[in-house]
């Protein structure tokens, strides 16, 4: 008997491994509605008619290509890991359907990408558990009754779903995930660069994030009732991450309920660079941060740019049974009917020691009611908060504070910050004295404390020209110059070192500002 090359037993054992543990080559199907028949073997050259007959004639892994054409919906997917997609992308290849354009019933995996799904109930619906990768890329869905993208009953552990440069218009919800889909091992969800217009209820819905990822980047929103809602992550996992960066959400009628809202928000949440316009009812809404536990909660709000809401940010019940730290940095908010910043319940629990919030270089300007709003200060614990390089312009109230418990045992901070134009620059509703040492009052001469009846602090200021402040507020030293970002030091009344000329960064905006209405 001959001996066996190293060539030929390196392809025989190839061959004994494919036919041994059923691994095959992937197909490529071809359809066409013009030149195609479902008679036909579905090769390029002689193409099926129908979507339906390629994927009932495809074995798991294969590739369906659709040429340019009209097709009809409710397609029923029991492969795994199939590939469907249009030669001529979603301008040209239409699926038009009663109940669903594509529904992944029974299989596991599938990438759907460059179609137009018209009048159906929803365009695209993952069923079932996954466990391969889900891609649904470059789709146009409009006119659907229910889910424009919908992961209603479905799960999955260990793989990742990754939802980009989809076009999804008038409907009830824009993406919707349900059931437990956050709540298994590795997941990876990925929603990026969508456009989402006129949908009923939410453009994103989240249910919950327990094991592995949430990034939702880069989308825009117009008009949508809510913009992106997650209801919550968990303890759970470890390494769990959830990051909402770059969105612009729109709204150009009348009010709603939010832009952003997330509940429950454990481990590591990023909330960056979106921009929310428009007459919802909080622009960005955070509940219950720290509530399950998972210690540390870490949040960074940074970088959003708000306009026109009641409340600009909203943040309620913010650490219940353990510490954490909260970063609140570089944001814009204006123009706001109510609040600019209204946090409350802080603190929550006994149990909610050692917390910390950093509010930092943030502007907030034009506000009919308070620039920074703060209720129930430390409410059943001490922590630290920071009040540090703001521009308060032009609000009624530029910084409140109401209600306390653990005031006076914690860590009150409110430094380098501008007060200029505002009704009232500091109320505090409190008496527990607060600090709130080398802060431009928009006047060198100080800010307005014509009396002092109960003597806290023991100093008045009734020739301050700048903006009054309440009882209960230790403002001496203050600046006698506007904080400019990147100084190094607090530069209080009697520090000089200073440009005056660079107050003209600054005071050109009060021609932008509106009218104020009463408190």
């Amino acid at each position: 008997m001959k001996k066996m090359k190293h060539g030929q037993l390196i392809i025989f054992s190839l061959i004994f491994l494919f036919v041994a543990t059923g691994i095959a080559f992937a197909d490529t199907w071809y359809v066409s509605d013009s030149t195609g028949s479902d008679s036909n073997p579905g090769t390029e050259t002689e193409p099926f008619a129908t979507i339906i007959q390629a994927v009932e004639s495809a074995n798991n892994g294969d590739t369906i290509l659709v040429e340019e054409g009209t097709y009809s919906g409710d397609i029923v997917i029991t492969n795994d890991g199939l590939t469907v997609r249009s030669l001529e992308g979603a301008s040209g290849t239409i699926i038009s359907g009663v109940n669903t354009g594509f529904r992944l019933s029974t299989g596991n995996g599938l990438t759907i990408q460059g179609f137009r799904i018209e009048n159906s109930d929803v365009g695209i619906q993952i069923e079932s558990l996954q466990t391969n990768d889900v891609r649904l890329l470059n789709n146009w869905i409009e006119n659907y009754t229910s889910d424009g993208i919908s992961f209603a009953g479905s799960n999955i552990n260990g793989c990742s779903i990754r939802i980009e440069q989809n076009t999804i218009i008038e409907g009830n919800y824009g993406i919707y995930f349900d059931g437990d889909i956050g709540n298994t091992e590795n997941v990876n969800v990925q929603i990026m660069n969508n456009t989402i217009l006129s949908s009923d209820r939410n453009g994103i819905y989240f249910p919950a994030l327990s094991r592995g990822s949430l990034e939702i980047s880069d989308n825009d929103f117009l008009n949508c009732a809510q913009g992106i809602e997650i209801s919550g992550t968990s303890d759970i996992g470890l390494e769990t991450s959830c990051k909402v960066e770059n969105n612009e959400i729109t709204l150009t009628g009348s009010s709603s309920v939010y832009g952003i809202y997330i509940d429950y928000t454990e481990r590591t949440t990023w909330i960056r660079n979106n921009v929310i316009s428009g007459d919802y009812y909080q622009g960005i809404y955070l509940d219950r941060i720290g509530y399950q536990g998972a210690e540390p909660a870490l949040l960074y709000v940074d970088n959003n740019q708000i306009t026109g809401c009641y409340e600009g940010m909203e943040m309620v019940n913010l650490f219940e049974d353990f510490g954490g730290e909260i970063y609140i940095r570089d944001n814009t908010v204006s123009d706001c009917s109510h609040n600019g910043m209204f946090l409350r319940n802080i603190g929550n629990a006994f149990g909610a020691d050692d917390f910390s919030i950093f509010l930092e270089n943030n502007v907030i300007f034009g506000c009919a009611n308070d620039g920074l709003s703060f209720e129930t200060l430390f409410a059943d614990s001490t922590g630290e908060l920071y009040i540090r390089r703001n521009s308060f312009l032009d609000n009624d109230y530029g910084l409140y504070i109401n209600q306390e418990n653990y005031l006076e045992n914690s860590t009150f901070v409110a430094e380098n910050n501008n007060f200029e134009n505002n009704d009232f620059g500091f109320y505090n509703g409190t008496n527990i004295t607060v600090s709130a040492l080398d802060n431009w009052w928009g006047d060198d001469t100080g800010p307005l404390d014509p009396f002092d009846p109960n003597g806290d602090p023991t100093y008045d200021n009734p020739g301050g020209l700048g903006d009054a402040v309440s009882e209960y507020v230790d403002y001496d030293p203050w600046r006698d110059s506007p904080y400019i970002a990147g100084e190094e030091s607090s530069g209080g009344c009697s520090t000089g070192g200073f440009d005056p000329s660079l107050i003209f960064l600054i005071l050109p905006l009060l021609g932008l500002f509106s009218l104020k209405r009463n408190r």
